[in-house]
């Protein structure tokens, strides 16, 4: 009786493990260990995530237990632990885990920052557009290879952060920012050390549009401290390559550095720049106290070339301790590659910084004392060489040129949109019209004996079969 009563008690501890085991028939995968419990958590950014759960070890979760969730603007890709999706039927509880929701944004990416709104450093993407005040002390970065627009954007405008190791907008690589139409931008770095923009040596910033721009370091308290470039480098901070092809720009800087160009430094450490060029807009570069130039190397600096082929362009270098060139070298022991400026351009104008009687060249070397200092390599304008520079200052290309008209007839000159009437007047009674303030001017005559003055020189007629399709083209009459 006892052998049958322990084998009956066996048997029915047996049926109850079978039992047991029966109610969940997925506790038998890799990691199974009898009767031990697991919790499964759940985490998501967005949605509700589910209730925690236990299951026994080495149970395959099921899809009821790895419930699809929805958010507006985002796909749901499933849960994961780590980088491992947890799949129904597959996923092995063999711990206790939290799995973590994965969403993808099917939104359009932002096209505008709103730097009001801006709380952290930030990267504006390829492109976007930048707008609004900055409200923040933060940095504003463009990232590598984006074209970005300025669109009415203020950035420290008034100076007030002067702390932060940045520019105003800080270039990670190749950058280029567009100047949208009708609108006004005011860029300022932070640290005075920083320039405005600041692009990375080895790369190149590209600036565009018919936008205006104003752009500076923070000269707020600068006193007689170094500052940044207003578009280049900074104290100990070389840059890159710098190209104008547009707009209404006007950079300026303080002490040491160039307005566009090379950082500058007291103690002689070198600030390098890459090359820097001019293709069009209207460019105004002024270094408005100590022994900067107005575009190139900066006090102790080094730069590239210098190309202006086309645009309006007014520098004008330092004028207080050692002077800075209008273009070219600061007040000490600078560095430039070389200097052209083509036939192509609208109007250049180059002042010399002038301190104690002393003046630097308005296109070439800046002069310390007595002495000029600094290093050009080669000078052309208009395709002529000038081994020594220019010391006129201010100096103007290309230089005036008129057109004087006899007693005869009318001569008419348009800006695109209006025809103006020049009454003709005689020698001694002339009617100069200044070529160079007359861009994109199309000329038309009419009568017989008309005349052109080029400079200072002679009078020489101009006749009616000169001109073609309403534009002056001419040869000389003796």
């Amino acid at each position: 009786m006892r052998k049958i009563a322990k084998i009956a008690a066996l048997l029915a501890a047996f049926s109850l493990t079978l039992g047991f085991m029966s109610c969940d028939n997925s506790s038998d995968g890799p990691g199974y260990v009898p009767g031990l419990e697991f919790t499964v958590k759940y985490s998501t950014e967005r949605g509700t995530a589910p209730e925690a759960i236990k299951v026994l070890s080495g149970t395959a979760l099921t899809a009821k237990q790895l419930p699809a969730l929805t958010a507006d603007g985002y796909d749901f890709g499933g849960w994961y632990d780590g980088t491992t999706k947890a799949e129904a039927g597959k996923y092995i509880v063999t711990k206790n885990v939290t799995l973590t929701a994965k969403w993808t944004s099917t939104r359009p990416p932002a096209t505008t920052l709103d730097l009001s709104t801006v709380t952290a450093d930030t990267t504006v993407a390829d492109g976007m557009t930048i707008t609004g005040t900055l409200a923040n002390n933060v940095k504003i970065s463009i990232a590598d290879g984006a074209t970005v627009t300025l669109k009415n954007a203020s950035i420290n405008a008034d100076g007030t952060w002067k702390s932060g190791d940045y520019a105003g907008l800080n270039c990670v690589g190749d950058a280029t920012i567009t100047l949208e139409a009708g609108t006004t931008n005011t860029v300022k770095g932070f640290k005075i050390t920083y320039p405005g923009i600041h692009v990375p040596s080895g790369k190149t910033l590209t600036i565009n549009g018919t936008g205006a721009l104003t752009v500076s370091p923070n000269t707020s308290g600068a006193e007689m401290s170094p500052t940044g470039a207003g578009i280049g480098g900074g104290v100990g901070l070389p840059c890159g390559n710098i190209v104008i092809a547009g707009g209404t720009i006007t950079a300026s800087t303080a002490n040491l550095a160039a307005a566009i160009g090379s950082g500058g430094n007291n103690y002689g450490d070198s600030q390098t720049c890459g090359n820097i060029s001019i293709t069009g807009g209207t460019v105004t570069a002024t270094c408005l106290a100590l022994r900067g130039p107005g575009i190139g190397a900066g006090y102790y600096g080094i730069c590239g070339d210098i190309s202006i082929t086309g645009g309006t362009v007014t520098a004008t270098g330092a004028s207080e301790g050692s002077c800075g060139a209008g273009i070219g070298c600061g007040g000490g022991n600078s560095t430039v590659r070389t200097i052209t400026i083509a036939d192509t351009v609208t109007k250049v104008t180059a002042t010399a910084g002038t301190f104690g009687g002393n003046s630097a060249k308005s296109i070439g070397k800046g002069r310390s004392g007595t002495s000029y200092v600094g290093s050009c390599g080669t000078i052309k304008i208009g395709g002529t060489p000038y081994a020594d520079g220019i010391s006129d200052s201010p100096y103007t290309y290309p230089s005036l040129k008129f057109i004087d008209l006899g007693d005869a007839g009318k001569f008419y000159y348009s800006d695109g949109d209006t025809w103006t009437d020049a009454r003709g007047r005689s020698e001694n009674d002339s009617c100069l019209i200044e070529l160079a303030d007359l861009e994109h001017a199309i000329f038309k005559f009419h009568g017989s004996d008309y005349f052109l003055c080029v400079g200072t020189g002679s009078y020489d007629k101009v006749l009616p079969d000169d001109v073609i399709n309403g534009d002056l083209t001419y040869s000389w009459q003796d």
